[in-house]
């Protein structure tokens, strides 16, 4: 929400998703380093339950989609050039 003269006004904008292009190609960088490192945890300890099993791999499923999302925004929209530019993908 935000407001205009005291006006509150829905919006769909999440500060998660917004930035410029080197924020978000920075967050996707991060988002796959998270993945990974799931990965190699469940790798490193064959012997995790079910339940953490299926929690990694949800989590991890959560960051590549998550990821992914960043990417495919970086993909189809050009930079702006400007001061502070913010992009909401």
């Amino acid at each position: 929400m935000f407001a205009i003269d005291g006006c509150k006004i829905s919006s769909n904008a999440s500060k998660e998703w917004s930035g410029n292009f080197d924020e978000l190609e920075r967050k996707e960088s991060k988002l796959r380093r998270a993945s990974q490192r799931i990965l190699e945890r469940h790798q490193a300890q064959d012997e995790l339950s079910d339940d953490d099993i299926k929690h990694d791999l949800k989590q991890q499923e959560k960051l590549d989609k998550s990821a992914d999302k960043i990417k495919q925004f970086l993909a189809t929209h050009e930079e702006k050039l400007g001061i502070d530019t913010i992009v909401t993908c």
